[in-house]
């Protein structure tokens, strides 16, 4: 999927992308010709996709079946990471959830 999105970073170029692009990369910050992506091959605070699956929500976006971390996970993920950056999320994303209890959804 990353080489239909033209996904590259800045050095060393990698092409195309495979199990060996990734090494042993945590993250990965990307262009693509829809804009910015990060990836978190692990995220910090978690055991990684075992641990965040099991919360996900899944979407269907243009025809395609997509996980998304739940809310809470997030939140536990930028906590972990810290930062100013990371922590200014944690109150929009309790918003957020406030505003999927009032609706009903998880």
């Amino acid at each position: 999927m990353l080489n239909e999105v033209e996904a590259r970073w800045g050095f060393p170029p990698v092409e195309p992308w495979n199990e060996a692009s990734f090494g042993s990369q945590t993250s990965l910050a990307l262009l693509t010709r829809y804009g910015k992506l990060d990836v978190w091959l692990r995220p910090d605070g978690t055991a990684g996709y075992d641990d965040l699956i099991q919360n996900a929500t899944r979407l269907d976006i243009d025809g395609l079946a997509v996980d998304v971390v739940d809310l809470e996970d997030s939140i536990r993920i930028k906590k972990t990471v810290g930062g100013v950056k990371y922590l200014a999320h944690i109150p929009l994303l309790r918003e957020l959830q406030r505003q999927r209890r009032e609706q009903g959804l998880r």
